[in-house]
């Protein structure tokens, strides 16, 4: 049994199942102490039970077993003891305050810094700050400075220290913060806009640039077999240009000879045209406009009305001229006739 650093002389009871008691009382000398009251942090041990009891500030606690009372005596030891709810300042150990002394303009102001480890000043003649790691303050071995990281900018915009940028700093001198909403248009994109059509405006074919279209006024009538231009009847075309060409006309033969279609073209211009012709009996055929010597099959129409299409293209050399529709009688004297609103478009390309 171990019933070392007892702090009271420990009370013996020898009833078994006897335990100790909170007195009612404050001191053991005066009346109403009983003989089982024991005081805070008194041990009792009851022999015929062999166990022991103490008593905290929260009343009796036990029973304990001898090596319990061992363990706890044993922790006991690495306790720090209370004075009047507190512990002695002896049984604290070494704690370093960390002060700041202040701002010093050099080496020699700072060693006359009163201070101990882990106070620590600015010096401004080198913008460090140093800490006290030993005693004396006054060994310049005994302050360390703080060194920080460096920095990856080392100047802004040309400039260094307190830095203050302006929309001139970064050459943005007329930038405003005026809303999309409200900016001015350039005068630039004021006459190209000068230049638009308004939404819903309108053209005639003739004011419409690369469109040249030509409409037969009045009907145009002939008896030859001998090929007649067709007055008024033609469209000017460029030099070195590609026209997508047009042309649709409403014929008529007396008989049922019929009638040829050519048309004169440009010098050197190159032709790819192709037609149709239909009567009053709906008969399709397959027309051709060539060139004014008749040197392939035209197209021949019947006796009553009937319409003649032809599209293609013509490519024009350097030397620029009319493309101009004729016609002529299959047989001398029948009568062939070109009537008015036939018309002929050039489109260039």
């Amino acid at each position: 049994m171990v019933t070392k650093k007892i702090r009271r002389q420990e009370k013996i009871l020898t009833t078994p199942g006897q335990v100790p008691t909170v007195p009612t009382v404050a001191d053991h000398t005066v009346s109403g102490w009983l003989v089982t009251d024991i005081y805070i942090g008194e041990w009792c041990l009851n022999t015929a039970d062999n166990v022991w009891y103490t008593r905290t500030p929260s009343g009796i606690i036990g029973p304990f077993s001898p090596i319990d009372v061992n363990a706890i005596l044993n922790a006991l030891d690495n306790k720090a003891d209370l004075v009047s709810g507190k512990i002695p300042t002896e049984q604290l150990p070494a704690i370093a305050i960390s002060e700041f002394l202040g701002e010093v303009a050099d080496q020699t102001e700072m060693l006359q810094l009163d201070g101990q480890p882990g106070d620590w000043c600015i010096r401004e003649d080198v913008e460090k700050v140093f800490i006290i790691i030993a005693s004396p303050s006054s060994d310049p071995d005994n302050w360390r400075s703080v060194v920080y990281p460096s920095s990856p900018v080392t100047s802004v915009n040309g400039q260094t220290g307190a830095v203050v940028l302006t929309k001139a700093s970064v050459g943005l001198n007329n930038v405003d913060n005026t809303a999309d909403t409200d900016k001015p248009v350039s005068t630039a994109q004021s006459e190209a806009l000068a230049g638009k059509s308004d939404i819903g405006h309108t053209h005639n074919i003739s004011s419409l640039s690369g469109i040249t279209n030509t409409i037969l006024n009045s009907n145009f009538t002939t008896t030859s077999n001998s090929l007649q231009d067709v007055t008024g009847f033609s469209i000017a075309l460029e030099a070195d240009n590609t026209y997508y060409i047009s042309v649709s006309m409403r014929v008529q033969c007396s008989t049922a000879n019929g009638m040829r279609i050519a048309a004169s073209f440009p010098s050197g211009a190159s032709i790819a045209l192709n037609g149709f012709v239909t009567n009053n009996a709906t008969t399709v055929r397959t027309a051709c406009l060539k060139d004014s010597a008749e040197s392939a099959t035209f197209c021949a129409v019947a006796n009553t009305d009937g319409a003649v299409n032809l599209i293609g293209i013509i490519k024009t050399s350097s030397t620029p001229g009319n493309i101009q529709v004729r016609i002529r009688s299959a047989t001398n004297g029948d009568t062939t006739t070109v009537f008015a609103y036939s018309s002929i478009r050039a489109i260039k390309m």
